[in-house]
């Protein structure tokens, strides 16, 4: 067995065409200079790929930061494969290529997958690649349609993209654009904005239901925001609590304690659960009484 490395035909860097569309790897400075030393030490053993395009010009397929470091280091001539013309292909080639490397965030992943789909991929065709769902597929197209500055902070890191999936749920494009926004600004995690979203929605029902005419309440303040995106709600008793005073499957301090009172009380589980129910009962009964009161001295 030889342990030589396949000759290649090579052609000269300049003569190759670089289009404006397609995907890239991203690579950080000091992978950028390590792929630079990789090359000056062992040579240029990897050969880019490119397609030929009717006028006879080559167009890159794959290979544009070997390409740059070439350039940097003074090398005009790398040795290249000729892949099928077809336009199709040429994005498939260049979109497994970067999946394999691996991408740098999730707006290179969108755009790549919609070239594909342009050139004539079809969802099937991309969910197959990708090893994904074509539910997958199509919540990574629709990042496309995203604001630049959203896709901004994407690129940046700013926002994971779970953030844009869960403030999707609102449905409404200026709840959905509030509630990114706001996200960026505090710095919100994934769990914090579906925390908001879970209240939004809840004061969007209300306020439908209680007006004919809905026009929705009004976005929330930063500070009524931040309180927002760490409620959540008591599996138990319903009512809405800092994420902080939570146990478990989502159950305040407050009906942790007459659990725990409850188990104390009797053994029997229907004495239990009667127990619970006349404590939650009160306690119900309680709250809409201050709430009541607080409406009469308002008054």
């Amino acid at each position: 067995m030889t342990n030589e490395i396949p000759q290649y035909p090579e052609v000269e860097i300049d003569k190759i065409i670089i289009p404006q569309e397609r995907a890239r790897a991203y690579l950080t400075p000091e992978q950028f200079e390590e792929l630079k030393a990789s090359i000056k030490e062992q040579g240029f053993r990897v050969p880019i790929i490119v397609r030929q395009l009717p006028d006879g010009r080559l167009e890159l397929v794959d290979g544009e930061n070997r390409i740059k470091a070439c350039k940097e280091l003074g090398i005009t001539k790398v040795p290249y494969i000729l892949a099928d013309s077809d336009e199709k292909k040429a994005q498939i080639l260049n979109f497994q290529a970067n999946w394999i490397r691996g991408f740098q965030n999730p707006v290179d992943v969108a755009e790549c997958l919609l070239r594909a789909y342009k050139a004539g991929a079809t969802i099937d065709d991309l969910a197959k690649w990708t090893g994904h769902t074509k539910e997958w597929v199509n919540k990574y197209l629709v990042l496309n349609d995203l604001p630049e500055e959203f896709k901004d902070a994407l690129r940046k890191g700013l926002i994971p993209v779970g953030v844009i999936w869960e403030a999707a749920r609102l449905e409404d494009p200026d709840e959905i654009y509030n509630t990114i926004r706001t996200a960026i600004d505090l710095h919100w995690t994934v769990r914090e904005v579906a925390n908001f979203v879970e209240q939004r929605l809840i004061a969007l029902r209300e306020k439908e239901l209680s007006e004919i005419k809905f026009e929705g309440p009004q976005f929330p303040s930063l500070e009524e925001a931040m309180r927002m995106a760490r409620l959540r709600t008591c599996g138990v008793c319903q009512g809405k609590y800092d994420m902080d005073d939570v146990r478990g499957l989502v159950i305040c301090k407050n009906c942790l304690d007459v659990l725990a009172a409850a188990s104390e009380i009797s053994t029997n589980p229907a004495e239990a659960a009667k127990f619970i129910k006349e404590v939650v009962q009160k306690e119900k009964e309680r709250a809409l009484y201050e709430e009541l009161k607080r409406k009469f001295e308002n008054q």
